[in-house]
């Protein structure tokens, strides 16, 4: 493909696909967008859309851009498809969904970002609510948030239980809550724990923790917690 109004041509249909589906660059810029999700992000029509970019989306989950270009980002970088929930204020009282992003491939070149994405909203999701992670039809007081949940995408080399119990672990839950979420002994908590600390080089819980947070692994979350 030449330019973006190459793309813009090759994906014209989607706009008539149901659904919320979206094609963007490599720079995020909307090319194409169903009409569907065109009215969830406030979009008077499709074309209203096209080149634009997050920043400018007509509602409050414009106040999610930056979340919405960082996994953009991690796709284009990685070449590797991505699973994200996005927690934001969108219309027609959705404020969860489920994203699966690729990337679009020509000339073996990534030339943008395919996305698919499923209103989770109304899906009972009552490990999240332990987390204490902000999933509901109450949106409004709602800061935006943003979950990765493909765990090839963290940032630490861990096994996905592992990672399951980093995630715990960053989240205050005690050894006593994180064995009954694992459904396994404090002995087998303190055994992945033990793991992960000699994996990421770290002496105690409190070295983990910080590293783990430092490194953004706030932002990663398995999707066995998520209930997926």
């Amino acid at each position: 493909m030449k330019n973006n109004d190459d793309l813009i041509d090759k994906y014209l249909f989607i706009k008539n696909v149901p659904g919320f589906i979206l094609i963007k660059d490599i720079h995020s810029k909307y090319l194409s967008i169903s009409n569907d999700f065109a009215k969830v992000l406030g979009w008077k029509n499709t074309e209203s859309a096209i080149n634009k970019s997050d920043y400018e989306i007509p509602s409050k989950a414009a106040e999610s851009a930056d979340y919405f270009i960082y996994a953009d980002k991690k796709v284009i970088s990685t070449a590797k498809e991505l699973l994200v929930l996005n927690v934001a204020n969108y219309t027609d009282n959705i404020s969860s969904l489920l994203a699966q992003k690729k990337p679009i491939v020509s000339n073996n070149q990534i030339i943008g970002t395919a996305i698919h994405c499923i209103d989770v909203t109304n899906i009972t999701m009552q490990n999240l609510n332990y987390l204490n992670c902000t999933i509901g039809n109450n949106i409004n007081s709602k800061k935006p948030k943003q979950y990765i949940l493909s765990p090839e995408a963290s940032p630490f080399a861990l096994t996905e239980k592992q990672q399951t119990c980093l995630a715990l672990l960053i989240r205050g839950k005690s050894m006593k809550e994180m064995a009954y979420i694992l459904n396994i002994s404090i002995t087998g908590v303190q055994s992945r724990l033990d793991a992960i600390k000699n994996k990421l080089r770290c002496n105690n819980k409190s070295q983990l923790i910080e590293k783990a947070i430092d490194q953004g692994f706030l932002m990663h979350l398995p999707k066995s917690l998520v209930g997926l």
